[in-house]
Order: structure tokens, then C-alpha cells, then sequence
């Protein structure tokens, strides 16, 4: 009876590895055949009137004339992919990144060869390496010395941990400064680059100068524990956000840390935006989702990618949506229901999903890593659905996203942090 059991499972397991295969090119092949949202034509009219631009750079298609925006990542991914279309409306670009070849090698694409003296350039490159906050620092001195202002301030560049690094949890993964990798550089190298560049935000003529933060709606992962400073007697004695660690040795750490990073880049959005309104100030923050793009997120080569460019937004395409509309809309960053942008109303059901189920504010849902498979399950099946439902539109981040003393907490803290370059 065994040896008949073994024989009939070991048929089941090669129909399923022949099966598996045809089934993946089969659901290929109907993607490929659904085409990709396109971006609103509408858009270079919005961004004109966004900037003020007169209707005749409106009508000759670079409404963004005189337009300074600031992008970190933007040899790559999402940030070549902004690059050029702002570019292309007329804009200047400061392209922030850590490779000087690729940082040339955009400027020569965008702005063609150096020697043509006909052309004027439109790329201002600035090295810095985003790990490194004493870089950071410099990066945006240089960058207040060489402008008067700048309209836009694109927080771009990220990184997303391979399985590799999530398995080796027990190995260091920190910054210079002892920080989580993950956690420096799509956070807190942000949030000193935006301290710095403030004074230059609050001088552009335009009616809302915006801070854009790249985050992602993987956040609901995080339930926000993981950036509770628990303070002392004051912020110099109060202990850093468990996020922070650069030298954790937890697996939950490790494998949560793009999505805390992710939350609080929201969470400083919003704590920064109720500072700026205090002080009269015109200049938003809005925070993005810009949904499954074609980038390097999951690695440089093999399946993944592979899938990704076959399945997810161009990066030069409906990708660029959520972000250009929290750019240019009129409302986008005016109040907290207009200040977290996605790319497609499908990624709205991950936090319905997780509110019905009443999982949100409570512990036990992290603790034994429930709220963490449901989101990454979530994160496949919207890889596959999130272009049949392709909307950019504002929406709601996750309930910890809108703690006020969290975000003014976390705020006070990484204030404090890179307060000896500010």
C-alpha cells in the first residue's frame, strides 16, 4: 500500500512541475496581451498650471521652464524614470545619487554632450552616498550653495533587503553611523537631505512647493511598534526606535525593515507637515505608493526581474502616475485625506483586509508574524491585479501611520540624530 501511496504522490508532484510552468506562461501571456495604463496626456497641462507657467510654455511643452527639482536615486528605477519625463517638460534636475559614471552618464543623456555649446544644461549632478549621513550633509550644503530654489524635493532612492540579507539576520547590516541599512537610507538620509533643503523649498515663488516621499503601501506590514522612541527623561536619555539597530540579529527585524522604513517616511510626512502649516509655511509634503514598478527592488537579474518587467508599471509610464499627481494636483499634501497617493485602487484591499480582520493596534498579529504573511501574500496578488484597477489617487495609509505622538516622537529623535550636520 506504501509503495503505491509514494508512486501516486510522486505523479501528482511531476503533473504539478509540469503544470506549474505552463500555468505561469499562460497567465504571461494574457498580461501581456491586457496593455499597461497609460499616463494622463492631461499631465504637462497640470504641471503648468501647478507651476504658474504662461499658457504659450504650456502649449509648447515645457511648462516646467525655470522648474529646479531635487531627486535622490535618479540614475535608476522610478527616479531615471521621473527624471526624464520632468526633464523632457522642461525642468531642471538635480539628480542626487552615489555612482558618478551613472550620475554622467544621465546628464549626457538627458542633456546630450557636454561640448554642444548651443545646449543649455539641465542636469546638475551631486555625489553623495546615502548610508552615510556626514555625505548626505554635504551633499546638501553643496546643493544650498549652488541654487536660490528649488519647487520640488523628490526623496526617491531606496533599498529593499534581498532574501539573502533577510536570512543572514545575524550578520551586522549597519550605516558609518551604526544605523539598519534600510532603515538609513530610505529614512533618515532623507530626513536630514529635507532639513536641509528646507530654507531652499521655502524660497520658490511657486504657489506649493512639495516634498515628495517615496514610500510604499507595504507599510501596513508594520504595525509601528518598531518606531516607538521610549523616552527618558528627556530626548538625549529617550532609547532609539528598534528600527534603527543596525546590529538586531532578529529575523522579524531584518525581514520588516522596508517596511518600517516605509512607515516612517509617512510618519515623518506628517509630523513635518503639521510643523510647516504652524509656521505659516506654503511648502507640502506628500507621501506616495507608486505600486509594482519595473525597477532593480528585487535584484539586478534573474526570474524576479524578469517577471517584474514583463508583469509590473514601466518605469517611465503608468508607474510615474501616483507620484506626477502628488506633484501637480492641487490639493495633494493640503490635509491628511489628501496626502498618501497610490497607483491603484487594488491596493486599498491589503488595508481593508487587515481592518476588518481587526488586526491593526494589536500585538499579537506581529508577534507571531501573522500581519507579515498576510501582507507579503497581499504583495504577490497585487503584483498581478493592480493594473486592472489602475487609479492615482489619494487614499488611506494604515491607522499607526496617523499617531500623532509616533510621528512627533520619531520626529524629535531623528531631529536629534542628525542635529550635529544641520
Amino acid at each position: 500500500g506504501s509503495r503505491h501511496g509514494s508512486s501516486s504522490s510522486s505523479m501528482t508532484s511531476r503533473w504539478i512541475s509540469l503544470l506549474a510552468p505552463s500555468v505561469l506562461v499562460v497567465l504571461l501571456a494574457f498580461f501581456i496581451q491586457h496593455p499597461q495604463p497609460e499616463l494622463s496626456p492631461e499631465l504637462p497641462a497640470l504641471a503648468g498650471r501647478a507651476v504658474g507657467a504662461s499658457s504659450a510654455s504650456i502649449a509648447s511643452g515645457r511648462p516646467l521652464d525655470g522648474v529646479n527639482i531635487a531627486i535622490t536615486g535618479p540614475t535608476s528605477g522610478i527616479g531615471i524614470g521621473l527624471a526624464r519625463y520632468l526633464h523632457g517638460l522642461g525642468a531642471t534636475i538635480i539628480a542626487i545619487g552615489r555612482s558618478p559614471s551613472k550620475l554622467q552618464a544621465l546628464q549626457t543623456a538627458l542633456d546630450g554632450d557636454a561640448d554642444n555649446i548651443n545646449s543649455r544644461r539641465r542636469v546638475e549632478t551631486f555625489v553623495a552616498d546615502l548610508t552615510d549621513l556626514k555625505s548626505v550633509a554635504r551633499v546638501g550644503d553643496e546643493i544650498v550653495s549652488r541654487f536660490d530654489s528649488i519647487s520640488y524635493l523628490i526623496n526617491n532612492a531606496g533599498l529593499h533587503y534581498t532574501t539573502d540579507a533577510i536570512l543572514g539576520f545575524r550578520r551586522e547590516n549597519a550605516t558609518p553611523q551604526g544605523y539598519d541599512v534600510a532603515f538609513g537610507v530610505n529614512y533618515l538620509s532623507h530626513f536630514l537631505l529635507t532639513e536641509k533643503l528646507l530654507p531652499l523649498l521655502s524660497k520658490s515663488e511657486k504657489e506649493s512647493p512639495r516634498i515628495i516621499q517615496m514610500s510604499s503601501s507595504f507599510h501596513w506590514l508594520s504595525d509601528g511598534s518598531d518606531l516607538i522612541v521610549s523616552s527618558g527623561d528627556d530626548t538625549k536619555t529617550s532609547s532609539p526606535p528598534r528600527a534603527s539597530d543596525g546590529d538586531a540579529k532578529s529575523f522579524f527585524h531584518r525581514e520588516r525593515s522596508y517596511a518600517n522604513s516605509k512607515l516612517a517616511q509617512i510618519v515623518h510626512g506628517r509630523s513635518l507637515s503639521r510643523k510647516l502649516k504652524q509656521d505659516g509655511s506654503k511648502v507640502r509634503v506628500v507621501s506616495v505608493c507608486p505600486g509594482w514598478v519595473a525597477t532593480n527592488v528585487t535584484g539586478r537579474t534573474g526570474f524576479s526581474k524578469m517577471l517584474l518587467q514583463t508583469i509590473a508599471y514601466p518605469n517611465d509610464g503608468f508607474g510615474l502616475a501616483s507620484t506626477l499627481n502628488a506633484m501637480f494636483l492641487p490639493d495633494g499634501g493640503a490635509d491628511e485625506t489628501n496626502d498618501f497617493f497610490v497607483n491603484s485602487a487594488a491596493f486599498d484591499m491589503l488595508g481593508v483586509t487587515i481592518e476588518h480582520m481587526g488586526l491593526a493596534g494589536r500585538k499579537w498579529p506581529a508577534a507571531i508574524g501573522f500581519r507579515d504573511a498576510l501582507s507579503w501574500s497581499f504583495a504577490i496578488v497585487l503584483l498581478w491585479t493592480q493594473r486592472f484597477a489602475s487609479r492615482a489617487q489619494p487614499s488611506t495609509s494604515s491607522p499607526e501611520s496617523y499617531n500623532q505622538s509616533v510621528q512627533d516622537e520619531l520626529y524629535e529623535w531623528s531631529n536629534n540624530v542628525v542635529s550635529q550636520w544641520l
